[in-house]
């Protein structure tokens, strides 16, 4: 049984008809984003907080259905609401509406900064692992690889930052440190990236 769920691993699932949105346009929420997974990894094995994230409930329901039942109530959906906030040709900031940081994470991920390593099977087989390293009772390995395991799974997956990764969030965090908005960060001055 172990055989067929070890090569049957649940997959990342990103959602069909994603805008990528280039580095060179990136803004406010990629870097902040950026920044957000490097505390997630240093702090907390690299699971991010769903609850911390501007979600839509359309592009991404199993994030979104993963944060807290009992935060605030929303009538319109993030990417419509909020949008996500990109530097324009002139260097100014503009929001691109439909999409959320959601999608800013998946571009990160296209570009080399960050990785996603789904939930691992247990030692002895039955359960799925958390990020930091603590049994999920739901789903079970036992059950098929499905749409439905991987979605289930999608919210507990362990992010982790590449070499790349880690030097723009420093330089990230150094520009807002020296009073720059993240608007105003780009990444070609830094050194080796």
């Amino acid at each position: 049984m172990l055989d067929r769920v070890l090569t049957g691993a649940p997959q990342w699932r990103d959602r069909p008809g994603r805008v990528v949105i280039p580095m060179d346009r990136w803004g406010e929420d990629h870097w902040g984003l950026l920044v957000h997974v490097e505390s997630r990894v240093v702090d907390d094995h690299g699971h991010i907080d769903w609850n911390r994230l501007s979600l839509s409930r359309r592009n991404w329901p199993m994030l979104w259905a993963a944060r807290n039942p009992y935060g605030t109530t929303v009538s319109k959906d993030a990417a419509d609401e909020h949008g996500l906030r990109l530097k324009a040709p002139d260097g100014s900031c503009l929001t691109l509406f439909g999409c959320c940081e959601g999608d800013a994470l998946m571009d990160l991920v296209e570009a080399g900064l960050v990785t996603i390593e789904m939930p691992q099977v247990s030692s002895t087989g039955q359960s799925y692992l958390r990020p930091d390293g603590h049994a999920l009772n739901d789903p079970s390995p036992s059950e098929p690889v499905t749409g439905r395991v991987e979605w289930a799974l999608m919210p507990w997956a362990r992010f982790t930052l590449t070499d790349q990764g880690w030097t723009l969030a420093g330089a990230a965090r150094r520009h807002r440190d020296n009073g720059g908005k993240y608007v105003s960060f780009t990444p070609d001055l830094v050194a080796g990236s």
